[in-house]
C-alpha cells in the first residue's frame, strides 16, 4: 500500500497564528509524506521545510517498535529562524528506536550528532504523566563550540542518570569533564510552593581560566586588564557572570549544596588547594 500527502501554506506565521502559537518562524511551508505499507511494516518518509528551517524523516513502524532516522540541516539557520543566537552551522542527526511495552515508552539507542560531537540516550518514558522517567545519557565533544560559538572551547565527555518527575528531578553524575575540569555528584530539584535543591558534587579539579578561555585569550594576545566595551560597560574579569543574582527567585528557594574541589585554578599558572 502506497499512500501519500503534501501540505503547504505561503507563510508559515499564518498558520502558527490560527493555531494561536507564538513564534518569529515564517516564509514558505512545504511538508511531504510518502507512506508505505507491507504485511506489519509501514514506512513513513517524510521531506519539510518551513521557512529556512528543513527537515528530512525516514519512520518504520513494526508492532510495537519503531524506528526513526531524521535530520535538520543547518542549525545556523534554524537558529536566525527562531531568533536563537550561537547556534553552529553543523547539521542536526537524531537516530533510535522507541518501544511501546504498554505502560511505558522504551528508548534504544537514541543518538544524537551535532558536528563532532555526539549524544547517546537510552531510558524509560511512562505514559502516566505521575510516574518517573529514567534516562541514561553519553555526551562526547571534542570541542563544545560544536555546539554553541560562545562556550569554552574544551573538550567535554560525560556520563550521567536523570529521573525525572512532575516537580522533581534527580541527577547522578557519575563522571563529567570540561577540559580539565572534572565534576561527579548528585543534584535532586524539587518544585512547588518553594523550590528545593540539595546537591553533593565533587570535583578533583577546577581550572577556572581554562572554562573562561584565558589560555585562547593568551594566545591571541588579548589583555588581561579590565576593559570598556564599546558601550561603556565593564568587562573585567571575574570568575562568574557580572550581572546580578536573582534576588526575587532565591527567597523562594531552600538551597543544600556541598561541593568539595580538590585544586582550584583560577589562571594558567595559579592552583589553589
Amino acid at each position: 500500500t502506497d499512500l501519500s500527502a503534501s501540505l503547504a501554506s505561503d507563510d508559515v506565521a499564518t498558520l502558527l497564528k490560527t493555531l494561536e502559537v507564538d513564534s518569529p518562524l515564517s516564509g514558505p511551508l512545504a511538508v511531504d509524506v510518502n507512506v508505505k505499507g507491507a504485511d506489519n511494516l509501514v514506512e513513513a518518509i517524510t521531506d519539510a521545510s518551513a521557512g529556512a528551517i528543513a527537515l528530512t524523516a525516514t519512520t518504520r513502524l513494526a508492532e510495537d517498535t519503531l524506528d526513526f532516522d531524521a535530520t535538520i540541516p543547518a542549525l545556523d539557520k534554524v537558529g536566525a529562524a527562531l531568533e536563537i543566537e550561537g547556534l553552529p552551522a553543523a547539521d542536526l542527526a537524531l537516530k533510535g528506536r522507541a518501544v511501546d511495552t504498554g505502560d511505558a515508552t522504551r528508548l534504544e539507542g537514541l543518538v544524537a550528532r551535532i558536528g563532532d560531537a555526539l549524544f547517546n540516550v537510552d531510558g524509560t518514558i511512562p505514559r502516566d504523566a505521575g510516574e518517573t522517567a529514567r534516562l541514561d545519557i553519553r555526551a562526547q565533544a571534542p570541542n563544545l563550540q560544536a555546539l554553541r560559538a560562545d562556550l569554552p572551547a574544551v573538550p567535554l565527555s560525560a556520563l550521567l542518570s536523570a529521573a525525572l518527575a512532575t516537580g522533581a528531578a534527580d541527577l547522578d553524575i557519575t563522571e563529567l569533564s570540561l577540559g580539565k575540569t572534572d565534576l561527579s555528584g548528585t543534584a535532586s530539584v524539587r518544585t512547588g510552593e518553594r523550590t528545593s535543591v540539595i546537591a553533593r558534587l565533587k570535583s578533583n579539579l577546577v581550572d577556572l581560566g581554562e572554562l573562561r578561555g584565558d589560555e585562547e585569550e593568551e594566545a591571541e594576545g588579548a589583555p588581561e586588564e579590565a576593559s570598556e566595551s564599546a558601550e561603556g560597560e565593564a568587562t573585567g574579569e571575574y570568575v562568574f557572570t557580572e550581572d546580578p543574582l536573582p534576588f526575587e527567585q532565591l527567597r523562594n528557594t531552600d538551597l543544600d549544596i556541598e561541593y568539595q574541589i580538590a585544586s582550584l585554578v583560577n589562571h594558567p599558572r595559579q592552583a589553589l588547594d
